[in-house]
C-alpha cells in the first residue's frame, strides 16, 4: 500500500447533492481523515492479484448547507483509484482501468451496514446506545477516534457492548471535543434525516 493524500485542497469546495426535485450546496469545511488502500502499480499489474479488488482514496469531511447554514452533516467520498500512481494516468486509460468492483474500503463499509439494516429498530438502537457510550469512553480515554469505518466497530450483543478498534486515524481529543448525535451519521450507524445531507 502506498501513503498519498489525496484531499488536501477538497476544504472550502462546494458539492451538489442531489434529492430529487431539488439540489442542495454544501462546503466542505473541515477534513475528518484522509486515507487511501491502493496497492502499487507492480502488485496491481501482477496477474490474478491486484485487478480483482481495486484501490481506492477515501475522505471524510465535515460540511455546511450553504442555503441553510445551521445544517451541518458529514460527508464520505470514495475514490476509485486502481493503483498507485494511476491517478496521473490519462483519461482513456484511467477508463480502461475504472472496474464494476467496489474498491476495498467500500466493501468493509457497506458489509456492516447492510447487517445494521437488517436488525430490528430495539436491536439497532441497542448497538447504538452501546457505540454512543464506547465513543465517549475513547474520548474520556484521551483518543478521539475518527476512523469513521463501521468495520472497526465490535458488537458484543450478549453484553449490549461495542469495542471501537482500528485507531490508525485517531488523533488525541481535545477539550472541545464531546458526544454529538452527528457521530452516528458519520460512522454509518444512522442513516441522516431527509433533506440533512
Amino acid at each position: 500500500m502506498t501513503e498519498r493524500f489525496f484531499f488536501d485542497d477538497w476544504v472550502g469546495g462546494t458539492v451538489d447533492i442531489a434529492h430529487p426535485p431539488q439540489t442542495s450546496q454544501w462546503v466542505l469545511e473541515t477534513k475528518l481523515s484522509d486515507r487511501n488502500s491502493q496497492p502499487s502499480a507492480e502488485d496491481w499489474n501482477e496477474p490474478g492479484t491486484g485487478q480483482a479488488v481495486p484501490g481506492a482514496a477515501h475522505g471524510t469531511f465535515i460540511c455546511r448547507n450553504l442555503k441553510n447554514p445551521e445544517e451541518t452533516a458529514v460527508l464520505n467520498v470514495l475514490m476509485q483509484v486502481p493503483n498507485a500512481g494511476s491517478e496521473y494516468s490519462i483519461l482513456p486509460e484511467r477508463a480502461r482501468q475504472a472496474a464494476t468492483t467496489l474498491p476495498f474500503e467500500a466493501q468493509r463499509e457497506l458489509a456492516p451496514l447492510s447487517t445494521l439494516k437488517s436488525l430490528e429498530r430495539d436491536e439497532r438502537d441497542r448497538i447504538r446506545n452501546a457505540f454512543r457510550v464506547a465513543f465517549v469512553d475513547c474520548v474520556q480515554a484521551g483518543i478521539y477516534p475518527s476512523q469513521l469505518n463501521p468495520a472497526n466497530l465490535y458488537w458484543d450483543s450478549d453484553a449490549s457492548r461495542i469495542v471501537i478498534a482500528g485507531f490508525r486515524n485517531s488523533r488525541p481529543a481535545e477539550p472541545k471535543d464531546h458526544w454529538s448525535d452527528i457521530e452516528w451519521i458519520a460512522w454509518s450507524l444512522a442513516k441522516a434525516p431527509v433533506g440533512y445531507a
